[in-house]
C-alpha cells in the first residue's frame, strides 16, 4: 500500500501524539554587581571598598568651562574627566581619557528631573556618602557613585557591559562643577523626593 503523504502547508495529522508543550521559563532579574550587594545588604564602606579597587586616581585639578562641556585634567595634563551635557533631553556623557590613547563613555538614561536635582542637593550638602547618579534602571544602566570628602571627590562609573572607571576630583574643581550643572538641571518643582531613583 503507498505510504499516505500530507499536502505542503496541510495540518498536522490529528493521529499523531502532540507534544507536550514546554512551561515557558521566566528569565531570572539581574542581581547587582557584588559590591553594591555587600553595601545593600551588609552595610559597608563602598567607598572604602572601591577606593581599594583604585587606589592611585589621577586627582583633576585643573577644570575648563564652556557653553554645554566642561573638562577637567590633571597637572600634567595626563587624565582627564570630562563632562557633556545633550542640549536635547539634558542626558549627561561622562568621558574618562587616559593620553592619548584611552576613553571610556559613560551616560545614565532616562534621569528625571528629579533624579537630577536630588543628586544636587545631595552632593551640595555632602552629608550622604555614597551619592548615585542614576535613574529607573539602576545598575541596568549606565550610573556613577560620587564620595565627597573634605578636599576631593571620588568619582566612580559603572556600565553593564562590565566597564568602569574612577577618578578624583579637588574640592574646588568640584565646586565648580555644581555650580555648572545647576544651569542646566535646575530644581524639581515636585515637592516629593522619595520618588527619586536612590536606594
Amino acid at each position: 500500500m503507498p505510504e499516505r503523504r500530507q499536502p505542503p502547508n496541510s495540518p498536522p495529522d490529528a493521529t499523531l501524539p502532540a507534544r507536550p508543550r514546554q512551561p515557558a521559563q521566566r528569565a531570572e532579574p539581574e542581581l547587582p554587581p557584588p559590591a553594591l550587594r555587600a553595601y545593600l545588604n551588609e552595610g559597608i564602606d563602598l567607598d572604602a571598598l572601591l577606593n581599594a579597587r583604585y587606589p592611585s586616581m589621577p586627582l583633576m585639578t585643573l577644570i575648563y568651562v564652556y557653553d554645554r562641556l566642561a573638562l577637567t585634567t590633571t597637572q600634567d595634563g595626563a587624565a582627564g574627566f570630562q563632562i557633556e551635557i545633550d542640549p536635547h533631553n539634558g542626558d549627561a556623557t561622562f568621558f574618562f581619557t587616559l593620553g592619548s590613547t584611552l576613553g571610556l563613555r559613560f551616560t545614565p538614561r532616562r534621569l528625571t528631573a528629579l533624579d537630577r536635582s536630588t543628586w544636587l542637593q545631595r552632593m551640595r550638602r555632602a552629608d550622604e556618602m555614597p551619592i548615585f547618579l542614576w535613574g529607573a534602571t539602576r545598575h541596568h544602566n549606565d550610573y556613577l557613585i560620587f564620595a565627597r570628602r573634605r578636599h576631593f571627590t571620588n568619582v566612580y562609573a559603572f556600565s553593564p557591559a562590565n566597564v568602569e572607571a574612577a577618578a578624583r576630583l579637588s574640592h574646588d574643581v568640584m565646586t565648580t562643577l555644581l555650580n555648572w550643572f545647576s544651569a542646566y538641571w535646575p530644581p524639581d518643582s515636585s515637592s516629593d523626593a522619595k520618588t527619586a531613583a536612590n536606594w
